[in-house]
């Protein structure tokens, strides 16, 4: 059973009141990844001095990242204001999703191109090689030599 177990990490991303679209862009993805790995995701709006007037929003900024987020996440907590910080908790959609480490992605994806490598020297060898098989596959013609053969 414990060799089963997957610890789920809470990452964290953080915007300010004011954050410029590029910027939302970025992290949104960030968080996207995140949530597609299988780990939480805690994004909070950080007010300093005088922009706690700006509450509303910050908010707005949080609805519009969990929106954004719907088909990969969940909202687990709505917007919630704690002392100069706003949170909003994303969890993953599947449940059970298996967490991957960098190595293993990187493990699958050598070997998907490996199996894809592969499959092209196959398709490649299978044109170069005559059609009609038999003897004439084997033997090393040059391809004039083959069509008047084959004409006959």
């Amino acid at each position: 059973m414990k060799a089963k177990q997957v610890k789920v990490e809470v990452k964290e991303i953080r915007f300010g009141p004011q954050t410029d679209e590029h910027d939302y862009q970025f992290k949104l993805k960030h968080a996207r990844e995140f949530l597609e790995e299988g780990n939480k995701v805690r994004a909070y709006v950080f007010f300093r001095g005088r922009s706690i007037l700006f509450k509303e929003q910050g908010e707005v900024l949080l609805l519009r990242f969990a929106n954004d987020l719907e088909e990969v996440g969940k909202v687990e907590s709505m917007p919630s204001l704690e002392g100069k910080k706003m949170f909003l908790y994303l969890a993953p959609k599947k449940a059970g999703a298996q967490k991957k480490s960098q190595q293993a992605r990187d493990r699958e994806a050598a070997e998907q191109e490996a199996k894809e490598a592969a499959k092209q020297q196959k398709e490649a060898a299978a044109a170069e090689a005559p059609a009609n098989g038999g003897l004439l596959a084997n033997a090393k013609i040059s391809a004039d030599a083959l069509k008047k053969l084959t004409e006959k």
